[in-house]
């Protein structure tokens, strides 16, 4: 597992490399470019002060890639990311309390977080995800959702803070 930045035990450090992934996936598709090699690059540099782990980058890219394309297929809508460097859109809070549920979901499933559960395809992509990550239970995000996360407004309401 690639820890943070993604080695040093900062908290949440995790979510902040799955955030830059998710970023560099997002607007590589709106620009219509391959986002793999600046995903792996950005995968590298959060796993810089764990030399051992370095080789797991790619995975990581190709994980994060499954995970943000199954996430848009099973919501039937393009994931909007934030413009603001310190701050979380809607989607991107939902995508890391969706990563924080996924162990839970394992062992009880559906529940208040994620009511509808996840489909196969997409609760696998979180897990490989998960191989290479930890997203902790850092501030910023609140993975107790009364609805699904990604059912919340992502446009033109606050930006949680990034962990």
């Amino acid at each position: 597992m690639l820890h943070c930045a993604i080695g040093n035990g900062q908290p949440a450090c995790g979510t902040k490399a799955v955030i830059a992934l998710f970023r560099i996936w997002s607007k590589a598709r709106v620009d219509g470019t391959n986002a793999l090699p600046a995903m792996v690059a950005c995968a590298r540099r959060h796993g810089a002060n764990e030399p051992s782990q370095l080789e797991a980058a790619p995975q990581l890219a190709v994980a994060a890639d499954s995970f943000f394309a199954l996430t848009e297929a099973c919501l039937g809508r393009a994931l909007v990311r934030s413009e603001r460097e310190n701050a979380l859109s809607g989607d991107e809070a939902a995508l890391i309390a969706t990563l924080r549920q996924v162990p839970v979901l394992e062992e009880i499933g559906p529940n208040r977080a994620v009511p509808h559960g996840l489909p196969g395809a997409l609760q696998w992509a979180a897990f490989a995800v998960l191989r290479w990550v930890d997203v902790g239970e850092g501030a910023g995000v609140d993975a107790q959702y009364a609805v699904c996360p990604y059912s919340v407004p992502t446009i033109g309401t606050p930006s949680a803070p990034i962990a």
